[in-house]
């Protein structure tokens, strides 16, 4: 959020803060990272008081097995008592290596975001990935993703015909095959 309309910039001339700690285990089993901000930002044309927080642990079950744990917690508070907005977000995630080149992963994430005076919208997603290291700087994956809200806000899909669209819908399904250079 750095543009002429959103962001921290000159236009609302205040700072902010954030903070981190990182913790890692000595004997290289876990991290955990903690992170909290807060301050005055420009969103939308209006300043807003904000507050965040982040919270994430990885944990090496053993050389082959790694988990991690995620939380995030937003509050937007618009000046002139417009409505605010608070987020909740989670995520577990678990790996598995299964040979050096391969691995299988779940990703399981999820939010909570409610304005005052609106009812809440709370999308999920679950992921199974299998990833193959092709090469020392090309990995490709192949995802299935589920994601689901409880509101209807996934594009519908053309009719045949090419008159109109669907209407939106509540879940979605994707397969993704990707491909990634590291250099």
């Amino acid at each position: 959020f750095d543009t002429a309309t959103d962001g921290v910039h000159s236009q609302n001339g205040k700072r902010a803060c954030i903070g981190q700690l990182n913790f890692t285990d000595p004997k290289g089993k876990y991290v955990a990272v903690g992170t909290l901000g807060f301050g005055k930002d420009y969103l939308g044309g209006v300043n807003t008081k904000d507050t965040a927080g982040e919270g994430d642990f990885t944990y090496n079950i053993n050389a082959k097995q790694l988990i991690g744990l995620g939380y995030t917690y937003v509050k937007y508070q618009p000046d002139g008592g417009a409505a605010k907005t608070t987020q909740n977000g989670y995520a577990a995630y678990y790996r598995q290596a299964l040979t050096t080149k391969t691995a299988v992963a779940l990703r399981f994430s999820g939010s909570n975001s409610k304005a005052d005076g609106t009812g809440s919208v709370k999308p999920t997603e679950i992921t199974l990935t299998y990833e193959c290291k092709a090469a020392a700087n090309f990995t490709t994956r192949l995802e299935y993703r589920h994601d689901h809200n409880n509101v209807a806000s996934f594009f519908g899909h053309d009719d045949p015909v090419g008159d109109s669209a669907a209407p939106s819908k509540k879940s979605q399904d994707l397969v993704i095959l990707a491909g990634m250079f590291t250099f």
